[in-house]
């Protein structure tokens, strides 16, 4: 850990150094840390995503490594995979969460939300269009949620699901 303050970045490093430990625990306890798959709820949805997207994290990038673990497959399950949405309907999307992860909306901080959307800029809100960083995982990817969640609209699901495979990922909801 790099601290007490959540929030970004230091949440990403922190998943960072962690994920990095799984090689040296695999070693230590007998598993192979070649066969991981990352599961993820609501944030850490979005959290899981990261972890799976790391090889394609730019040297000055939050988290970046040289060879980051590379999971097998990933399960989003109510993940918060649009952050652009999620701002943008913040009181539905975890009461404001996403604002207060990154300090601020992503008119402050566009480069924020690039960095932690699994999804790409897809509404019309938004006024320049971003890509994914993280698109194609190149793993397989299995996105679930509830048709009655409340705290993560089933939009975050669909929209992933959809630009996964526009990106030529196997993904299934």
């Amino acid at each position: 850990s790099i601290g007490n303050d959540g929030g970004y970045p230091n949440t990403f490093y922190d998943v960072a150094n962690g994920t990095d430990l799984i090689r040296t625990i695999a070693e230590e306890h007998g598993f192979n840390s070649d066969r991981i798959i990352v599961v993820g709820h609501s944030a850490g949805g979005q959290l899981g995503g990261y972890i799976t997207g790391r090889f394609r994290l730019k040297p000055n990038q939050p988290g970046y490594s040289t060879s980051p673990l590379r999971p097998i497959a990933f399960v989003s399950q109510a993940g918060v995979n649009n952050l652009w949405d999620g701002c943008d309907h913040a009181e539905e999307t975890g009461s404001g969460a996403v604002i207060s992860f990154l300090g601020g909306k992503y008119q402050m901080y566009p480069e924020r939300y690039v960095l932690s959307s699994l999804a790409a800029s897809s509404n019309l809100s938004v006024k320049v269009q971003y890509p994914s960083q993280f698109l194609p995982l190149e793993i397989p990817i299995q996105v679930i949620t509830g048709s009655a969640d409340v705290t993560v609209p089933i939009s975050q699901t669909i929209t992933l699901a959809e630009q996964a495979k526009i990106a030529g990922d196997n993904c299934t909801e």
